[in-house]
């Protein structure tokens, strides 16, 4: 197993027997993803349902080495939490948005709501702004954010010069920050750097800091805060 998902295991196994702390953790994994649901990446947002401002292309999508191996290994993971304080009867697992990578798989269910796929950053043809049509067909959605009362996503940006695709946050519930213009291309605000360069350093990031601190449900913005903050500092 990846490295970094043993840390986060550890992890949730010491919150586990910390009197500090109120919930048990548990880490969930899916089953590996083969060989050929690897290759196929690329290819699920075909599926998508819906019509879409531009043309998806799946040679546009490199799919970065790190997220390929790791999905070999894990096919997408969780933390998933419950209060120690509750009746065994009465336990339930919630799953701790923060860390939830998505396992990769046909797309025909967005915009449904019934499993994360990576396209569920995207908008359908005529979504306007001010009156003008706007695109977020290039964000390929990997993984959940965990803003509190925001569906928001960690998505990569494809078809760009870069070797592997940057790291931008979707949150467009409130107001739409990142996307394009579908007649030109062009952002559709100023707010264009990515929030992290690479897969690998949104996955260290996110675990380094998830695992310095007790886990408590109530400091979930905190954790958030932490990560932005990180960014910022580059």
């Amino acid at each position: 197993m990846d490295e970094r998902i043993s840390q986060l295991s550890n992890w949730c196994i010491e919150q586990t027997s910390n009197d500090e702390c109120d919930y048990e953790l548990r880490l969930v994994s899916g089953v590996p993803l083969s060989d050929e649901e690897l290759d196929a990446i690329p290819r699920y947002p075909l599926d998508f349902s819906f019509e879409t401002p531009s043309e998806y292309r799946p040679e546009a999508f490199t799919v970065p080495k790190r997220y390929r191996q790791l999905l070999s290994m894990s096919g997408g993971f969780r933390i998933e939490y419950r209060a120690k304080s509750v009746d065994e009867g009465q336990k339930k697992w919630k799953v701790w948005p923060l860390v939830e990578l998505f396992r990769p798989g046909t797309c025909e269910a967005a915009h449904y709501g019934d499993a994360p796929t990576l396209c569920d950053s995207w908008v359908t043809a005529e979504t306007e702004l001010d009156d003008r049509e706007i695109d977020l067909t290039r964000f390929i959605s990997f993984a959940n954010a965990g803003i509190s009362g925001v569906a928001s996503r960690w998505c990569f940006l494809i078809g760009t010069d870069s070797k592997e695709p940057e790291i931008y946050l979707e949150d467009n519930d409130d107001e739409c920050v990142i996307g394009h213009w579908a007649d030109t291309g062009e952002w559709i605000s100023d707010d264009t750097e990515p929030f992290f360069s690479s897969f690998s350093e949104w996955l260290d990031v996110l675990v380094d800091v998830v695992t310095r601190s007790t886990f408590d449900i109530k400091n979930n913005d905190e954790f958030i805060a932490e990560i932005f903050q990180h960014t910022q500092q580059e």
